[in-house]
């Protein structure tokens, strides 16, 4: 068993989420849809792992792509530019998922975070790359918080 550290108790004790709030960590799996035949060749794509904080007002995420991909892709992408660089994983979103518009002429979308099915949603990918090294060196422990100040500033101030 490895030993706990500072960051790891930290970690522990943010495990649960204030009261009236959710955290969900979603992984949508890897995948190699690679085909010869016309219209059917979806690519390659790696894990990408959200972490949500949901409260009864909305839900703001933080995304990162992980460069993991599944074996057969690996096999393929090995020695080819840019698998051959690190494998960092890379900031994709921080964003919000709102049940009522933020701003004028906001569309709704399609929505499997809100109950509702629907929700206004909007993201940034320069803030999320601005956030990876701070979530790597930080872990959840550090993540957590940032999103709950995510929520407080896009909802409004929690109790």
């Amino acid at each position: 068993m490895s030993e706990c550290t500072e960051e790891t108790d930290k970690a522990i004790s943010e495990l649960y989420a204030p009261e009236g709030f959710e955290r969900l960590v979603l992984v949508n799996p890897a995948y190699d849809k690679r085909s010869s035949e016309l219209g059917k060749n979806y690519g390659i794509g790696s894990c990408v792992i959200y972490f949500i904080l949901k409260g009864q007002l909305g839900a703001v995420q933080f995304a990162i792509g992980t460069n993991w991909h599944v074996p057969s892709a690996r096999k393929h992408l090995k020695g080819k530019p840019p698998y051959m660089q690190d494998h960092k994983p890379m900031g994709w979103d921080v964003g919000y998922h709102s049940p009522v518009p933020t701003y004028d002429n906001e569309d709704p979308m399609d929505c499997y975070i809100l109950e509702e099915g629907k929700c206004y949603y909007d993201g940034s990918s320069l803030r999320a790359e601005d956030w990876i090294d701070d979530f790597i060196a930080g872990g959840t422990g550090w993540l957590w918080p940032k999103l709950m100040e995510d929520y407080n500033r896009i909802f409004g101030e929690t109790k």
